[in-house]
């Protein structure tokens, strides 16, 4: 069985659409899920919907997704907990939310969001808290189309591995994957075979302009994008580092970030 970690901030308009995706993927997986949170002792912070009730609000069995909360008291760095806690599971996938409007919360949820990305050795998909999403109000999962920006060739390769194995864990059908190449400096697009796969048609793209406006642009027309990172040092530094922030204030769609 697979395991789904989803930190949560502890305000249901803040997790609601990050614990919604989560839920729909453990169902549709099969998966088991645990919902973590580093308690500060706010007041106002409450833990997310047990699966169960959201599930049977979609009028889906309650029972078909184990869920459990895990929540560690801490005066410290929320993020450093959580990431023991996420160490410490071992998941398959994280799912996390970002919050999309302007000020101090979101570039609190951003820098969250990111500092997790960055250091856990497993898939982070990363949820706005508003614009488009792939998991609709009655728990419909519809994946029609993928992005993928192009590194290099290992970063490429990673990337689109990932969408495969992203696909087969959302059980979605008949998906558009298009390889994204935005021409930066005269750098080519890097080559790779696309392997076969029953649900997927790849496709390639080149266009060029500004980076991040460029991918964002791509974006409005994608359920998801992917990208992999080897960290600071890698395709993701058009993400983890000055043009994180940049990026994330325009995308609109759900990021799944891969370590390599």
């Amino acid at each position: 069985m697979s395991l789904i970690a989803h930190p949560y901030a502890g305000r249901a308009d803040l997790d609601r659409r990050a614990h919604h995706h989560a839920v729909a993927l453990a169902a549709a997986s099969g998966s088991k899920l645990v919902s973590v949170h580093a308690d500060d002792g706010s007041a106002d912070r409450h833990p997310p919907e047990r699966a169960g009730d959201v599930l049977r609000a979609w009028g889906l069995d309650p029972a078909t997704v184990e869920h459990e909360l895990r929540v560690r008291e801490t005066p410290t760095d929320p993020v450093e907990v959580v990431l023991e806690l996420l160490d410490h599971l071992e998941p398959d996938l994280v799912v996390m939310g970002t919050a999309q409007h302007r000020g101090s919360l979101r570039a609190l949820l951003e820098s969250r969001a990111e500092a997790v990305a960055a250091h856990v050795a497993v898939p982070t998909l990363i949820v706005p808290t508003e614009g488009r999403a792939f998991v609709d109000a009655t728990g419909h999962l519809r994946l029609d189309r993928v992005l993928v920006p192009t590194g290099d060739e290992e970063a490429m390769r990673v990337a689109v591995e990932r969408v495969g194995w992203f696909v087969d864990l959302a059980r979605a059908d008949d998906v558009d994957a298009e390889l994204l190449h935005v021409a930066v400096s005269g750098r080519p697009a890097p080559e790779l075979d696309l392997p076969d796969h029953p649900h997927l048609r790849w496709s390639r793209r080149e266009r060029s302009g500004p980076l991040e406006e460029s991918i964002a642009d791509e974006a409005t027309r994608a359920d998801l994008l992917v990208m992999a990172t080897r960290g600071h040092d890698s395709v993701l530094d058009w993400f983890f580092g000055t043009h994180t922030e940049r990026v994330l204030r325009r995308l609109d769609c759900p990021l799944l970030v891969v370590p390599m």
